[in-house]
Formats: C-alpha cells, structure tokens, sequence
C-alpha cells in the first residue's frame, strides 16, 4: 500500500513536470511569436522595404504603417511563396514582353472617333490609333513567382504617341496589392514610334504564419516602360523591373 502510495505520488509529478516541460518549449506568448515572424521576414528582406503586424494594437517591437488591416482585396501567402516572390523582386532586371489582348478595334463603343486611320500603303507607319491593353502572363511564360498577370492599358494618337495617361494593374492570383503613385513624363520619339516612362507604385504583401499571425511587407516598385507602335513591331510593349 506504501508502494502504490509513492508510486501514485511519482507518476502524478512525472505529468506535471512533462506538461510544464512542453508548455516552456512549444508554447510562445503573442509577442513571442511576433518577434519570431518578424525577425523570419527580416532576414530575408534586410532593409528593403518595411515590416509589420496587421490587425494587432500598437507595440514597440514593429513597425507600422498607415493601414494596419488587411485589405479585402489581397489573399495572404505562405512564408516560402513570399520568399520565392521576393527572390524574383529583387533580381537585378525582370523583363516582361507583354502579348496584346485587346485593341479598340474589337470593342466598336471603345474606339476613339477622333482619330483618323492611317491609309494603308506601303510605307512604314504606327499602328492604327485607339485603345490598347496588353497582358504579361507568367503561368505561360514560365515564371510564376509573382502569382498574377501584369497588364498595362494606354490609348494612342494617330502619329502613334500616347493619349493621356497609361495605366498598369494586375489581374489573376492576386497575393498582394499594387497601388500606382506616379507615372513619369513620357519621352516620344516619333521616327520610331516608341514612347517610355516609368510608373512607379507600392506594394504590399501578407504572409501567413501559424496560428493565424499574419506579416505584411510594404515596399516601393518602379516599372520602366517602352511602347513601340511601329506596325510591324512584335514586341510592342516591353516592362522591365526595376529596384
């Protein structure tokens, strides 16, 4: 009975002490866990960019932004699809060659009235002036890392130079938010029909850990454009990536 009795006290402090042991070792506080998330990213991105926590209250250990929400517009990604993306971001140059999916000429309420077509002679000459919008698809272009389609829109003159102001955007798989915030002065050169710029904008990711701490990263983007509206140019609109 005096046995059973130690044995009985032995095993009930054996639990106790296992439970606490997992509790010190697998268990982190809020804080804990943030630091970790935090310190995660940063070693990955360095000084680029800004870090922080979406939807929790103020702290000293992170950086915040004006937003502290999630848009409901972004889908929040893993740890190593944010990794590969931002290997991708931070190559010296990305260039895309963009393919035309659609013209004015396709949609008749969208043509522009005001613009004349050129005659069709044998000269060399820009392409007919309208509306155009352009897409760069990486799932069939082999690269995916950036998890969406980059696009670009822009109306043009009829001496092939560009009408008003274009606009780049992303469509598709949608794991960050684009936010356009100035476009450059575009530089035309009308003996080869070609027009650049830059466009430059901010983006914003969020990267999900487990149990439920989400890590946003913020940084500025600047795309270097060409637009050649010569007709017979097949790379019609090229972007390059710029850091």
């Amino acid at each position: 009975m005096k046995l059973n009795f130690y044995f009985l006290l032995f095993f009930i402090f054996s639990v106790v002490s296992f439970s606490s042991c997992n509790k010190s070792l697998y268990t982190n506080s809020e804080d804990e866990n943030e630091q970790i998330a935090l310190h995660k990213i940063k070693d990955l991105v360095g000084e680029k960019g800004q870090v922080f926590v979406f939807n929790l209250k103020d702290s000293n250990s992170r950086e915040k932004i004006k937003s502290n929400s999630l848009p409901d517009s972004i889908r929040t990604m893993t740890f190593d699809e944010f990794k590969k993306t931002f290997i991708e971001i931070e190559r010296d140059t990305v260039i895309y060659q963009l393919t035309q999916v659609m013209d004015s000429l396709q949609f008749e309420s969208q043509t522009v009235k005001s613009f004349s077509v050129k005659s069709n002679d044998e000269e060399d000459g820009p392409r007919t002036a309208g509306l155009y919008r352009f897409e760069y698809l990486p799932f069939q272009n082999g690269n995916s890392s950036l998890f969406a389609n980059l696009n670009i829109s822009f109306t043009t003159n009829k001496d092939g130079s560009i009408n008003g102001t274009p606009s780049i955007y992303f469509t598709g798989i949608n794991l960050f938010t684009w936010q356009p915030q100035q476009i450059s002065q575009i530089s035309f050169n009308p003996s080869t029909y070609t027009s650049t710029f830059t466009i430059t904008g901010t983006t914003v990711f969020g990267i999900q850990f487990s149990g439920g701490l989400t890590i946003g990263w913020t940084s500025s983007q600047t795309f270097n454009v060409k637009i050649n509206m010569d007709e017979f140019e097949k790379n019609t609109v090229t972007i390059s990536e710029q850091n």
